[in-house]
C-alpha cells in the first residue's frame, strides 16, 4: 500500500505545490534529505545532495495499491520496474529530455541553460518504421525503441509489410549531442505489450495471419513473450518463449510484484486474445508465466480462460497464489426488455499449480465435459437454478472440472474457475466495467449502466484461495472511468475522474468530466465505500479528454500533509468568432485537499485549476519534468515549458513560458543565387488552412543548400508572411520569389477567404543575410460571377506577366516589376461550357492549364453535357481545349478544339496527346437488354492528334493502350518529343483471408521502362526496357530532369512510398541505371556511404498544389524532398 506521507513516494513528480485558501503559492523543496541507507531502492529514488546512484520510476503519482502477501517459493531480490513512454527524463542532474517523435526520430532536449531555455541538442532520423515507446536503460546510458518493422533496408526489393517482425533498437546517448543507433534485436511478431524489470526486458509479441499479416502461409497465430537481458555492451535474447495464443493489442500485460519474507517473485500475466484488440472475443484467455529469474529465464505456469472480456491490465491481479480475474460478460440466456443479451462482471479466481501438480489429459477433460453437458440436459429449471446445478457438477468428486488442471502441448489449461462471483444492474441494464482497482484486501470496480447514475462495487478478496465475495454497492452521479487508490492518515480514499450529464439547467444533455473523491471504510465484509465530494467541470462546454487511458497518462502530485492535484489532457473548441477561437489542447488541473475530506468539509475538497494551453499540433503527452521543476507539454511539432507554483483560476488559460519547435509543415523547397553568387535555400513552412485566422502564416526560411533540413536554431533568416500556403514561383531573371497564400476569415456566422500576392526578395549586408517583404497584394474578394476558370495552379508567368488563380473561379494579373494594379482577367470573349450552377443563372466554366513541355502556351478546357436522345440513363460529355494568350486584362482564346478526354502534353506545335477512359465496345449500348452503362467494359488510352492547319480541329492518329497506367500517374516527358513511364508485372500468389472472404493477392515482379515515341504521322511507336534487378520493386517514376552535367542525359526520381532511387539514362540510350546516392547524418551533416537508395521517414504522397515537392539543387548534385512535417529528405549523388 502506498503511503502519502513516505517521502520517496513523491520525489519524481516533486514540482507543483498546489495551495488552498491561505496556503496559495508555496513550492515543493526540490531535493530530499540524504537518506541513512544510500544504495536502497527507497534512496536511488530519492533526490539528494551529492547522490551518485538513480533510479527512475516511470509510475503516475498514485497507482493502484499492490497487495504484497503470497505463499510462494522464497524468490529473489527486489527489482525496479519501468513502463515504456515516448519520454524519459535523462539522469538526475544531467538536464536531458528524451523525446520519440513521429516526424523526427529521437530528439534529445537539453535544459542547460535554463528552465525556460530548451536546446534541440541532437537527433536520430526517424526510421521510415514505425516507433511506438521506449525504455531508458540509464545504466548503459541508451534508449531502447519498440519498432513495427515494415522495411527492411538491407534488401531492394524487400519491405517487409505482410511480413510480421518488430525490433528493438539501441540509442547510444552516451553523448547526447550525436546519438546513434548503436545496434538492434529483432522479434517475430507484432509489440503487444511490454516491461522492464530491473535489467530484463519482457516484451510480448503477436503474430496473427490476416490481412497483411500473413506469415508464409502459416495460419495459426501465434503469441509470444520475449525476455532481453540489458547487458553493458549488448542485449541478448534469453528465452522466446510462445503463448498459447496471441496476446490482445490493447498493452494488456500485467506484471505482478509478491513478496514474502523479503524476496520477491514476479509474474507476467498476459490477456490473450485471437482476435487482435478484442472487439469479436466473448471472453479472454490469461496466460500467468513466471518471470522470477533475474537472469531473463521465463516459465509458463498455467492458462485460465474468463467468463467474460478483459480489456485492461488492471483487471488482473495474484494474491495468496491465486489469480483473480474481473471480466466483462454478456448472458446468453437472460435478456432485457428489449430482448437483448446483458452485459454483466465476473469476479473469478484460480489457485496457481504446484510442483508436480496432477492433471488431466485433453480426452479425459472432454469426456468430464460431455458428462456435465449430458446432467445439464437432463433438468428442466429455471436459468439461475441451472447456474446453480452446473456449479455443482463442476464440483462433482469422481467427473467435476473445478480446479482441474489441462496438460496441453506441454502446458497446463485450468479449464474452469476455482470460484466466481457475479455482479450487475438489477434493472436490466448493462454493467460496463469502467475500471478495476485491487488494493489490499479489497477489489474496487466501478462500471456503468445507462441512466447517469453509476455504481461503485466492493469485492472481498482477503483470502482468494477460498474465493471472493461480494460487499456493498454505492450509487453516485455520472460515472468514472479511472479511479486513484490513496492513503492518506491511515485513511482508504479514492479519487475518481469521470464525466456526468448534469439534470439542472442542462437542456442539451451535456456531458461534463467531474471528480470525485470516495472513503473506504472497514475491513472484510464490514467494508463501505462513501462519496465524499464531487466536482463538475462545467466551464468544459465544448471539451473533451479520455479517462481511459494507461495510468503514465495522469498525473498526480501531493504533499504530505494532503493537498494535491491531478493533471490530465483535455481538449477543447473555441467558437468565439475572435482570433482566440479554434481548437486548443493542454493539461488540466484540479486540486484536492484530503484534510479537508477527513474533517467533512466535502465544499473545500476540491477546486477547479487552470489549463495549460499547449503549443503545436495534436497533444500527445503533458507531464512533471523532475529535472527543470516545470510542466512540459508534447506534441510532435511543439514542446511547451510551464512554470506553475499554484493550480491557477478555474478559467485561466496559462500560456508556455517557452515553446521549443520541434517538427515544421515543410510543404516546398527551392534554391536561388544571392547577388554575390552564393547558392542559399529556402524552406516553406505552412500552417494548416483550418486553423484560426490569427495561426495562419507562411514562413520562409533561409538556409544552406548543404543543410536543407535545418532546424530552427540552425537557419540564416525567417521571414512571415500572413495566410497559409497556396503556391510560388521563383522568377530567375529578376531573383524575386513571388508567394500566393490565404487566410480564412470569420465574422460571426460568416466565413470568407483572403488571397494574397506576396513579392519576396533577398537582402545582405554587413555579413547578415535577410529575406524581406517587398510588397503585398491582396486580391479583390470573390464575386458572384457568371464565368469562373478553375486551375490546378495558382501562378504563372506569361512574360513580364503573372498570373494568380483564387479558389472561386477568378484568374487576376499583375505587372512583375511594377507589382501593383492587380486586376482580374476577363474571359467574356472565349467559348466556354455551360452550366447549372443550381440557381436560375447559368455559369460558364473552364480549367485554365499550362503544360510544363509548354510553357508559353495556355489552354482553356471547356466541357458540355450531351444526353442521349432514346435513353435518359445515359450521359456523355465533349470535351475541347483552346489555346489562350492574354492581351492586356484580356483573354483572347484561339479555336475550340474537340478532344477525346484531357489534354496531358503537347510535345510540339500542333500535336496534341490526351488521356481518357474509353468505352471499348459502345455498340453494346444500343443492344436491348444490354449492361448497365456503369458496367460497360472501359479502357484507359492514350491518344495522339493533329491540330489541322486552321487550328479548328484535331484529328485523331493513334491511341495506345498503356501497360501499366491509370489517371493518378502521370507519364512523363523522358526525351525529345519521348513520353515514359514504369511497367512492372503482376502475378497471383495465392489469397489473403479478410473479412470472411478471400482476396487474390498480387505479386509484384519483372520492371520495364516504357518509352513511347512518334513517328513522322504522329503514330506512337513503343520501346520496352527490361530494369535492372537494383531497380525498386513497384517503383513510380515520379520527376525527371534534365542533367546538365551531359547533354541529352535525363535524371528519374523513382517512390515506392518511403523509398527513392536516381536513375540515369540518355537520348540515345534509354536503358536507365542506378545511381548511387549519400546522405547527410543530421548532427554532424557527415554523408553516409554509398547506397541505392534512401529511405524517407515517412510515406511520400506527391507534391503540395502545383509541385511535385521534388527539387534538384545542380551546384551540389542532391535532390530535396519536401516530406511535410517530416521535414526535407537531402540526397546527394555518389559521383
Amino acid at each position: 500500500m502506498i503511503k502519502i506521507n513516505k517521502v520517496y513516494f513523491f520525489v519524481i513528480f516533486t514540482v507543483i505545490f498546489l495551495s488552498f485558501l491561505s496556503q496559495a503559492g508555496d513550492i515543493l523543496p526540490t531535493l530530499n534529505a540524504v537518506p541513512k541507507n544510500l544504495n536502497s531502492i527507497e534512496s536511488q529514488l530519492m533526490r539528494f545532495p551529492g547522490q551518485t546512484m538513480f533510479l527512475n520510476y516511470d509510475a503516475p503519482r498514485f497507482r493502484y495499491a499492490r497487495d504484497l502477501e503470497r505463499n510462494v517459493a522464497t524468490g529473489g531480490k527486489q527489482r525496479a520496474q519501468q513502463e515504456s513512454d515516448i519520454f524519459k527524463v535523462g539522469k538526475s542532474g544531467t538536464k536531458l529530455l528524451f523525446l520519440l517523435n513521429n516526424y523526427r526520430g529521437l530528439q534529445v532536449v537539453s535544459f542547460a541553460a535554463g528552465s525556460e531555455s530548451p536546446k534541440l541538442l541532437g537527433r536520430v532520423a526517424a526510421t521510415g518504421n514505425w516507433p511506438s515507446d521506449m525504455y531508458y536503460d540509464e545504466a548503459n546510458d541508451r534508449l531502447i525503441v519498440l519498432e513495427r518493422l515494415w522495411y527492411d533496408d538491407s534488401k531492394v526489393n524487400n519491405n517487409a509489410l505482410d511480413v510480421v517482425q518488430s525490433r528493438l533498437l539501441f540509442y547510444d546517448v552516451k553523448d547526447p549531442s550525436n546519438p546513434s543507433i548503436s545496434f538492434e534485436l529483432p522479434l517475430v511478431g507484432e509489440f503487444a505489450d511490454s516491461r522492464m524489470v530491473g535489467d530484463v526486458l519482457y516484451v510480448v509479441t503477436s503474430s496473427r495471419p490476416y490481412g497483411f499479416n500473413s506469415q508464409n502461409g502459416e495460419n495459426k497465430p501465434k503469441g509470444y513473450v520475449h525476455s532481453v537481458k540489458l547487458l553493458p555492451k549488448k542485449a541478448e535474447t534469453i528465452q522466446t518463449l510462445e503463448l498459447s495464443l496471441p496476446s490482445s493489442s490493447r498493452e494488456n500485460m500485467n506484471i505482478v510484484e509478491v513478496e514474502e519474507g523479503g524476496a520477491y517473485k514476479y509474474y507476467l500475466l498476459s490477456v490473450l486474445s485471437e482476435s487482435g484488440w478484442g472487439w469479436w472475443d466473448r471472453n479472454s484467455l490469461v496466460e500467468v508465466v513466471d518471470i522470477s529469474s533475474e537472469e531473463g529465464k521465463i516459465k509458463s505456469l498455467m492458462t485460465v480462460s474468463a467468463k467474460g472480456v478483459i480489456n485492461e491490465r488492471s483487471w488482473t491481479h495474484i494474491k495468496n497464489g491465486t489469480l483473480i480475474v474481473t471480466s466483462n460478460y454478456s448472458t446468453a440466456d437472460v435478456s432485457n426488455s428489449n430482448g437483448n443479451s446483458v452485459q454483466r462482471i465476473a469476479v473469478e479466481t484460480f489457485t496457481l499449480p504446484k510442483e508436480n501438480q496432477s492433471t488431466l489429459s485433453e480426452k479425459q477433460a472432454e469426456f468430464r465435459r460431455l458428462w456435465i453437458d449430458n446432467e445439464l440436459d437432463k433438468l428442466h429449471v429455471s436459468a439461475d437454478e441451472r447456474e446453480r446445478q452446473y456449479q455443482v457438477l463442476l464440483s462433482n468428486s469422481d467427473f467435476g472440472l473445478k480446479g482441474q488442471f489441462v496438460a496441453t502441448d506441454g502446458k497446463l489449461r485450468k479449464v474452469v474457475a476455482d470460484s466466481i462471483v457475479t455482479a450487475g444492474d438489477t434493472q436490466g441494464q448493462n454493467a460496463s466495467i469502467q475500471d478495476v482497482r485491487y488494493v489490499g484486501d479489497l477489489l474496487y470496480v466501478f462500471w456503468a449502466p445507462q441512466n447517469q447514475k453509476d455504481p461503485f462495487d466492493l469485492f472481498n478478496i482477503k483470502n482468494p484461495q477460498q474465493g471472493v465475495s461480494f460487499i456493498k454497492r454505492l450509487y453516485f452521479d455520472g460515472w468514472i472511468e479511472k479511479a486513484f487508490p490513496i492513503v492518506f492518515e491511515n485513511r482508504n480514499f479514492v479519487l475518481g475522474l469521470g464525466w456526468i450529464v448534469e439534470n439542472i439547467n442542462n437542456e442539451r444533455g451535456t456531458r461534463y468530466p467531474q471528480a470525485m473523491l470516495f472513503e473506504v471504510s472497514g475491513e472484510g465484509e464490514q467494508a463501505r465505500a462513501v462519496d465524499l465530494a464531487q466536482l463538475s467541470l462545467k466551464g468544459s462546454k465544448h471539451s473533451w479528454t479520455n479517462f481511459d487511458l494507461q495510468d503514465k497518462f495522469f498525473d498526480i502530485k501531493s504533499t504530505s500533509d494532503g493537498l494535491g492535484a491531478v493533471m490530465f489532457t483535455l481538449s477543447s473548441w473555441n467558437d468565439s468568432g475572435d482570433d482566440n477561437e479554434g481548437y486548443a489542447s493542454g493539461g488540466k488541473l484540479i486540486g484536492f485537499n484530503l484534510k479537508n475530506a477527513a474533517l467533512g468539509r466535502a465544499k473545500e475538497v476540491f477546486k477547479t485549476g487552470a489549463m495549460l494551453s499547449a503549443p503545436g499540433d495534436w497533444l500527445r503527452r503533458v507531464f512533471t519534468n523532475p529535472e527543470i521543476d516545470r510542466v512540459n507539454t508534447f506534441s510532435d511539432s511543439a514542446l511547451g515549458v510551464f512554470d506553475i507554483q499554484a493550480i491557477g483560476l478555474e478559467n485561466a488559460i496559462v500560456k508556455a513560458a517557452n515553446v521549443l519547435e520541434l517538427a515544421r509543415n515543410i510543404v516546398n523547397y527551392v534554391t536561388f543565387k544571392t547577388p554575390s553568387g552564393v547558392e542559399r535555400g529556402i524552406q516553406v513552412i505552412s500552417s494548416e488552412s483550418w486553423t484560426n485566422s490569427a495561426n495562419q502564416n507562411t514562413v520562409l526560411r533561409l538556409v544552406n543548400i548543404t543543410k536543407a533540413d535545418s532546424e530552427k536554431h540552425e537557419i540564416l533568416g525567417e521571414l512571415i508572411l500572413g495566410g497559409s500556403f497556396r503556391d510560388m514561383f521563383l522568377d530567375l531573371n529578376s531573383n524575386s520569389l513571388f508567394m500566393a497564400t490565404n487566410a480564412s476569415e470569420r465574422k460571426g456566422n460568416d466565413y470568407s477567404v483572403k488571397s494574397m500576392l506576396h513579392k519576396v526578395s533577398y537582402a545582405g549586408s554587413s555579413g547578415a543575410e535577410v529575406l524581406a517583404i517587398d510588397q503585398t497584394l491582396t486580391l479583390p474578394k470573390s464575386e458572384k460571377n457568371k464565368i469562373s476558370v478553375n486551375t490546378s495552379r495558382h501562378l504563372f508567368l506569361d512574360g513580364e506577366k503573372l498570373l494568380l488563380a483564387d479558389d472561386s473561379g477568378q484568374i487576376f494579373i499583375v505587372d512583375v516589376k511594377l507589382f501593383k494594379d492587380i486586376q482580374k482577367v476577363d474571359f467574356s470573349g472565349c467559348d466556354m461550357s455551360t452550366i447549372d450552377s443550381g440557381t436560375n443563372d447559368k455559369m460558364k466554366y473552364g480549367e485554365l492549364l499550362l503544360l510544363s513541355e509548354d510553357k508559353n502556351t495556355f489552354w482553356l478546357a471547356t466541357s458540355e453535357s450531351v444526353n442521349d436522345p432514346k435513353n435518359k440513363n445515359i450521359k456523355y460529355s465533349r470535351n475541347f481545349v483552346s489555346p489562350v494568350t492574354f492581351q492586356g486584362t484580356k483573354a483572347a482564346c484561339g479555336a475550340r478544339i474537340n478532344i477525346p478526354g484531357q489534354l496531358i502534353v503537347t510535345p510540339k506545335s500542333g500535336h496534341l496527346v490526351t488521356k481518357e477512359e474509353r468505352l471499348m465496345d459502345p455498340g453494346s449500348l444500343f443492344v436491348k437488354k444490354s449492361k448497365q452503362p456503369s458496367q460497360q467494359k472501359r479502357q484507359n488510352t492514350i491518344e495522339s492528334l493533329e491540330v489541322t492547319d486552321d487550328g479548328k480541329f484535331a484529328s485523331l492518329k493513334d491511341d495506345y493502350v498503356p501497360r501499366a497506367f491509370d489517371f493518378y500517374q502521370d507519364i512523363k516527358t523522358v526525351g525529345k518529343g519521348r513520353l515514359g513511364y514504369l511497367f512492372w508485372e503482376e502475378t497471383s500468389s495465392g489469397y489473403m483471408p479478410f473479412m470472411s472472404r478471400f482476396w487474390p493477392r498480387a505479386r509484384v515482379s519483372g520492371g520495364h521502362f516504357v518509352v513511347l515515341g512518334f513517328g513522322e504521322d504522329l503514330r506512337f511507336n513503343e520501346t520496352v526496357i527490361d530494369v535492372s534487378p537494383d531497380v525498386l520493386l513497384n517503383a513510380t517514376l515520379v520527376s525527371v530532369v534534365s542533367d546538365p552535367k551531359a547533354n541529352g542525359s535525363y535524371l528519374g526520381i523513382l517512390n515506392n512510398g518511403k523509398r527513392f532511387q536516381v536513375i540515369k539514362w540518355t537520348e540515345d540510350n534509354f536503358r536507365p541505371s542506378v545511381l548511387a546516392v549519400k546522405s547527410a547524418d543530421p548532427n554532424t551533416n557527415a554523408l553516409s556511404n554509398a547506397k541505392q537508395w534512401i529511405t524517407a521517414p515517412s510515406w511520400w504522397w506527391g507534391g503540395w498544389n502545383t509541385n511535385s515537392g521534388l527539387h534538384f539543387t545542380e551546384g551540389k548534385r542532391s535532390f530535396e524532398v519536401s516530406l511535410g512535417m517530416s521535414g526535407v529528405l537531402q540526397f546527394y549523388l555518389a559521383e
